[in-house]
């Protein structure tokens, strides 16, 4: 005997012995003709991220600028100055590695400064300040070198 005959006597043998191990009940089912459809999946749909800006309030020329670390220094530039109450001021970073961070300022001012990291040359942040009284500022890292400003809103 050779192997396609073999295979011809054992194939339906093996297809009863299969067929008669499937279930208890015996019972016809009729053979599927429904063709299968793709359905649709959703796509999850990018969200946008929000960014924080610098500047609180955008305007289109700042009414004063400070310059941080001009030329390397530990200092702002000017270190003291006088603004009206609605001008904005803005800083301006000349060297890499500091900060804006608020000392004091009076009750009801909502300036907060630029102090959630280290900024690099080429930073600018802008605030508008809305609220008369003395401001002091400092950069966090170089404090104690003296690179620390005030100003007046009048």
């Amino acid at each position: 005997m050779d192997r396609r005959t073999f295979l011809r006597g054992v194939a339906p043998v093996g297809a009863i012995a299969v067929a008669g191990c499937s279930g208890g009940e015996s019972t016809e089912t009729e053979a599927s003709t429904d063709t299968q459809t793709a359905t649709e999946t959703a796509t999850a749909t990018p969200t946008s991220t929000v960014e924080e800006t610098a500047t609180a309030t955008p305007t289109a020329e700042p009414d004063m600028t400070v310059t941080v670390a001009p030329g390397g220094s530990l200092r702002f530039d000017p270190e003291t100055f006088t603004v009206a109450a609605g001008d904005t001021v803005q800083w301006a970073w000349e060297s890499s590695g500091h900060n804006v961070t608020p000392g004091s300022a009076p009750s009801g001012s909502d300036w907060q400064g630029k102090t959630d990291d280290l900024y690099s040359s080429g930073t600018t942040y802008a605030h508008t300040f809305e609220v008369a009284g003395e401001y002091e500022y400092y950069c966090e890292p170089h404090r104690s070198s003296g690179m620390v400003g005030s100003f007046t809103v009048e």
